[in-house]
């Protein structure tokens, strides 16, 4: 690879926590000329910040299918899965987990530029149900520090943990109502479908993060 040029990319700190250490690590041998200049992920700001913004690619989740109409393109790198996070001594960790002990617990949870509530509230509305959300947060990497400390319960990707030093202190469990999977992977325009530079990219990023097909 001998590009020097630069790529923007949209991310949201869930995604450069597990994102940048390696592909950072592999561009310093392999394309050491590259940059890559990072941008917040925005769901509702997804169109214009390719069309006005002028990022390269968006690497995220919360994809629908307007955007293939609308000249975007995704991959999927691999699959996001959510479990009941919570302090290793909450009341809610034993005993079961029924409906009712679940909405009446203080949950958290994160809403992304953009989204106008947490994705599993969506879920909940869907059958009908809302729960007591006391916090809303704009970023990840904060959540597992507040769970470690208080009460508040919070349906969160397990993969969180795997980076955290609050691991030891939490634990999981299946919610009542489950939070689908959700696939995470790389979006971008169809104009750059066929763009050298970009294909590189998207194929680097597949190469180190996609998971194994079954």
């Amino acid at each position: 690879m001998t590009y020097d040029g630069a790529f923007t990319i949209a991310m949201s700190d869930y995604t450069v926590e597990r994102i940048m250490p390696r592909l950072g690590a592999y561009l310093e041998v392999h394309a050491p000329r590259v940059q890559i200049n990072l941008m917040p992920y925005s769901v509702a700001n997804m169109f214009p910040m390719f069309e006005r913004e002028g990022i390269d690619l968006a690497i995220g989740a919360n994809r629908d299918d307007a955007q293939h109409s609308r000249g975007l393109r995704a991959s999927t790198l691999w699959p996001i899965h959510s479990r009941c996070l919570m302090r290793r001594d909450h009341p809610l960790a034993s005993g079961k987990l029924t409906l009712k002990r679940f909405l009446s617990a203080r949950h958290l949870d994160v809403c992304l530029p953009g989204m106008t509530m947490p994705l599993y509230d969506s879920v909940l509305a869907a059958h009908g149900i809302r729960r007591n959300l006391i916090i809303t947060l704009n970023h990840y990497t904060q959540t597992l520090a507040v769970l470690a400390a208080t009460d508040y319960i919070a349906v969160l990707p397990v993969s969180l943990l795997d980076l955290s030093a609050y691991a030891a202190q939490l634990c999981q469990r299946d919610p009542p109502i489950a939070m689908p999977e959700r696939p995470l992977g790389t979006i971008w325009h169809q104009r750059h479908e066929s763009s050298p530079p970009h294909v590189w990219l998207r194929q680097v990023l597949n190469e180190l993060f996609a998971a194994p097909k079954p």
